[in-house]
């Protein structure tokens, strides 16, 4: 949605998300819309298995197309469900995590966006849409939200590290 006053250059966008519905009032100069933000695509979208997932099943699809994920990095792993929901790269801000996953595996029924916020949750990472429709992804410490969390898991790594050393 883009809205200004006299000139089109002062033109100014100010929602990117998905118009719902449009109804119209008994004036016919009026309109309301049901909108949602534009990360309402990551949340419609159910994840569908096609076929088992764990290896010890008979007939188990052990690839991504079955939303199972092995050995891949972090970030893939969001583009990837991103792009099963047809959300384009080019409106995608993703800060690669270096952190690699053994297995990730998608659950029958979760939306992608359920399935995103868990996988992002090992790294301490968030996502949202911003004004202009892009999907960031980034640290929850670079937004000023989510210190607690991002503190707790850098805690916890440390103390794993020291038991490992042992």
């Amino acid at each position: 949605v883009w809205q200004w006053y006299g000139d089109d250059a002062n033109a100014v966008r100010t929602f990117t998300g998905i118009v719902d519905q449009v109804i119209p009032a008994r004036d016919p100069d009026h309109l309301v819309l049901q909108c949602r933000d534009r990360m309402a695509i990551a949340i419609d979208e159910g994840i569908e298995l096609r076929a088992p997932q764990h290896a010890d099943e008979d007939g188990a699809d052990r690839t991504t197309d079955n939303y199972v994920y092995l050995g891949m990095e972090v970030s893939d792993i969001v583009s990837d469900l991103l792009d099963k929901v047809g959300w384009i790269d080019v409106d995608r801000d993703i800060t690669p995590t270096s952190y690699v996953v053994d297995e990730f595996l998608g659950d029958d029924g979760e939306s992608h966006l359920a399935a995103i916020k868990r996988l992002l949750v090992l790294v301490g990472y968030g996502i949202r849409a911003d004004e202009t429709g892009i999907a960031v992804v980034r640290p929850r410490r670079a937004w000023r939200w989510g210190t607690r969390l991002w503190a707790g898991w850098r805690l916890l790594q440390r103390v794993q590290d020291r038991l490992a050393a042992r």
